[in-house]
């Protein structure tokens, strides 16, 4: 099994999620991004929680293996 490479619409469908997320970063509603992209604004609403749902797992996790590595860290320190 080798590295999948992206179809031109993921592609696409990943640089508009990039798009929305730096405009909504930025400071622009909902509703104004819907009306630049020329898209419904319920499909910015779900591209966002989506993208922020995931962000919020990625960090979780993250956060879970340095702690963990912490924790190997210090159980080491102190058997010396």
């Amino acid at each position: 099994m080798g590295l999948e490479i992206p179809t031109p619409e993921q592609l696409e469908e990943a640089q508009k999620r990039m798009q929305i997320m730096n405009l909504r970063i930025s400071g622009w509603s909902m509703p104004e991004i819907a009306d630049l992209l020329q898209i419904q604004q319920k499909e910015v609403y779900s591209i966002v929680l989506q993208q922020l749902q995931e962000w919020t797992t990625l960090t979780r996790e993250q956060t879970e293996e340095m702690r963990t590595l912490e924790l190997e860290r210090l159980d080491a320190f102190l058997k010396n």
